[in-house]
């Protein structure tokens, strides 16, 4: 049963063209001791599915070696050597912020400059990573302690995101970071009534969606230069519009550097 549904959704994809674009994301963040469970899982998967690609929210490790095809790790846990070297081995790189880590690196906490967020794209670029993932944008996990008719001004005076399943002990909750997983408050009025959710525009303008798309643009931007480079080397040669993007990309990679 799970090998037949599994090949439809496969050949439903490619019929539709969008192969490509689709993963698996069945597993979050193992543990040593879900390894054994996550590789006989992700084989069962590429068994009956061979072209959907398989991501795991962890760092690569060699227990896992050959059983994943996206590996998507914390930002802390890749180096740019890392990255190149799963590229040249066929795999995809992405990678995450979670509650950790913490500064020096690029967060997601309100209580952090606005413009790490602007730069976690363009860090990106720098490795070389293919994707970013972000788990959530309107999570509220404090159920347990608010009313579940909380007004939209309860819930938006208390900044900390707790984390409460699977791995705790009954009834224990975790801080997870001021705003984390929250993009967007939840409806003006009753919650239980469907809104639109209100972005976060009034206390931070990165979640209202600004400097985030703005730090998107500057990996595009990076992008358009690294091609025009690239085309001159193959075709041209060093063209003034070349060496000047050439010159630009030396200046914005020791940049990030620093």
């Amino acid at each position: 049963m799970f090998g037949d549904y599994l090949s439809q959704i496969e050949r439903h994809l490619r019929e539709r063209g969008w192969l490509e674009k689709a993963y698996t994301y069945w597993f979050d963040e193992p543990d040593p001791k879900d390894y054994e469970f996550v590789t006989n899982g992700m084989k069962r998967i590429k068994a009956a599915a061979p072209g959907i690609k398989r991501l795991l929210t962890e760092q690569p490790e060699p227990a896992l070696e050959g059983s994943v095809d996206i590996w998507c790790a914390l930002t802390s846990r890749l180096t740019p050597e890392q990255v190149r070297a799963l590229r040249a081995a066929g795999q995809e790189v992405w990678w995450y912020i979670c509650c950790v880590p913490k500064a020096p690196y690029v967060t997601e906490f309100i209580d952090h400059p606005g413009i790490e967020l602007r730069l976690w794209p363009w860090q990106s670029w720098q490795y070389g990573v293919q994707g970013i993932l972000v788990w959530a944008t309107l999570c509220w996990t404090q159920s347990h302690r608010l009313p579940r008719a909380a007004t939209f001004k309860t819930r938006g005076r208390d900044p900390m995101s707790l984390e409460r399943g699977y791995g705790y002990a009954h009834r224990r909750k975790e801080a997870l970071g001021q705003r984390r997983r929250r993009f967007l408050y939840p409806p003006r009025r009753d919650p239980n009534i469907t809104q639109n959710p209100v972005p976060w525009t009034g206390r931070s303008t990165r979640y209202g969606g600004r400097i985030s798309a703005d730090g998107m643009g500057g990996y595009e931007y990076f992008w358009l230069l690294q091609q025009e480079v690239e085309r001159a080397d193959r075709h041209e040669g060093e063209t003034g519009l070349a060496k000047e993007a050439r010159g630009l990309l030396h200046v914005l990679w020791r940049f990030l550097r620093t």
